[in-house]
């Protein structure tokens, strides 16, 4: 598990995790690309969204299709989307225990294409979590996701999954985080 400035769509990974909202919105760049990369992703989770179908919490993994002539063959190893409904609106903040609980609910799918379908790489889009233009309210006492809560939480949830190489992707203006555990060990 690391964090990295690697360009997320350019990533090796079978799985790529994106964060969305449940109103359907998006503002983050990279997501709004993958709306137009991953089209059928994107427009079963649009009509779930204006159905009003989506739910903090959810998360629901789609297998993509695969296009094996003309112009659009898909020669990346990216073979299946795990959308995560962190957010009501983009404009919302995420906290630490919402994103917590999409990938507790995210673990057990993990899981069932480790086994079945020899998941081994994924990598999650950790910018897009991030508070973007609004600073969260310092007297709020929810807290609000920092890389290091991110790769923290990924730790957490998801450490004790074997054999998974999970990254996460930071824009290059985003200080990339250490594991607590692996800071500990290098300051000694």
């Amino acid at each position: 598990m690391w964090a990295t400035h690697e360009p997320f769509l350019q990533s090796k990974a079978q799985l790529l995790v994106l964060p969305m909202s449940a109103d359907g919105n998006i503002f983050h760049p990279v997501v709004a690309r993958c709306k137009s990369q991953f089209y059928d992703n994107y427009d079963y989770y649009h009509k779930k969204a204006t159905a009003g179908e989506l739910n903090l919490g959810d998360v629901w993994i789609h297998t993509l299709t695969k296009q094996l002539t003309g112009l659009g063959v898909q020669t990346d190893r990216v073979e299946y989307i795990a959308n995560i409904i962190a957010q009501k609106s983009p404009k919302h903040c995420i906290s630490v225990r919402m994103f917590e609980r999409c990938l507790i609910n995210l673990k057990p799918q993990i899981y069932d294409l480790m086994r079945y379908k020899g998941l081994r790489r994924m990598a999650i889009l950790g910018s897009a979590l991030l508070v973007n233009d609004e600073s969260p309210n310092p007297n709020s006492q929810i807290t609000w996701l920092t890389p290091q809560d991110i790769l923290q939480s990924c730790h957490t949830v998801l450490g004790d999954v074997p054999k998974l190489t999970i990254e996460v992707h930071f824009g290059k203006d985003t200080p990339l985080p250490i594991l607590t555990g692996l800071q500990k060990m290098l300051e000694n």
